[in-house]
């Protein structure tokens, strides 16, 4: 998985279609992305820190362990 984005999907009740719509994307390429296999748009990162109100970086970043 690229990121935290499946998590912050499922905590505001949404599908990949649902996410997918937003972005105006199909389930199947929203789900590549999801999972790493293929990479977002600026513009794609946007509209979901604006939808789901958080920090681009909260979305796409992992935390490294120390």
């Amino acid at each position: 998985m690229c990121c935290n984005l499946k998590v912050i999907r499922k905590k505001n009740n949404l599908t990949q279609k649902d996410v997918a719509d937003m972005l105006g994307l199909t389930r199947q390429a929203y789900s590549h992305k999801e999972k790493g296999i293929r990479k977002f748009s600026i513009e794609e990162a946007i509209i979901l820190s604006d939808a789901f109100g958080t920090d681009v970086k909260n979305i796409f970043l992992t935390k490294k362990a120390t």
